[in-house]
């Protein structure tokens, strides 16, 4: 389902994020799943690319990273899996210079070990890297549940990072239910062109 205009802003994050995505990639872009999990994300964003450009994802655990492959194999066509590059490490060492859209969900892998999560020390390192790396007109995208301990603290330090940067060369937004405590909290960081 496709939802268009104010829909779109009273959908939850995912959607919402997922719509803005319809936006930004076009074929041929690089971009990066900076948190793989399930493949959800990258399932969608690999079909926007059509089989042009690169999607590179990153996960810490090899049980998502395996999901994630099985859920493309069953969804994608040939050309779509092929630009899809998996990579089984921490989202701190990103490397893609110059890619159109960085997106990040963070939390736990769902339906997996709860104790396995992102982690507000490395997150915030990989989201100040990918500031560095996105294209100009780029994207970094951030979903944030603060729904468990790390995530209310994942939380606290992406709003400190997106309030402190420079307006002249960032603009900065953030959606999310202000009437559903500890409802998850879609931040976008647009890169100024210079």
């Amino acid at each position: 389902m496709i939802l268009k205009g104010i829909d779109v802003l009273f959908s939850n994050v995912i959607k919402l994020s997922h719509a803005i995505f319809q936006q930004v990639v076009k074929p041929g872009d690089v971009i990066v799943d900076a948190t793989c999990g399930n493949g959800k994300d990258a399932l969608f964003l690999a079909q926007l690319l059509q089989g042009k450009g690169r999607l590179v994802v990153y996960d810490i655990q090899q049980e998502a990273l395996d999901r994630a492959k099985n859920h493309f194999e069953n969804h994608l066509l040939i050309e779509e899996r092929r630009i899809i590059e998996m990579k089984l490490c921490s989202h701190e060492y990103i490397q893609e210079e110059g890619a159109k859209l960085f997106h990040y969900n963070l939390g736990y892998l769902p339906n997996g070990d709860k104790q396995i999560t992102t982690c507000r020390a490395s997150t915030i390192a990989s989201i100040q890297k990918a500031l560095e790396l996105v294209s100009p007109s780029g994207v970094v995208s951030i979903v944030c549940y603060p729904g468990h301990e790390e995530g209310a603290e994942e939380l606290l330090c992406v709003d400190q990072l997106a309030v402190n940067l420079d307006p002249s060369k960032w603009e900065v937004c953030t959606h999310y239910s202000v009437n559903r405590k500890k409802a998850p909290r879609l931040f976008l960081f647009r890169k100024r062109q210079d």
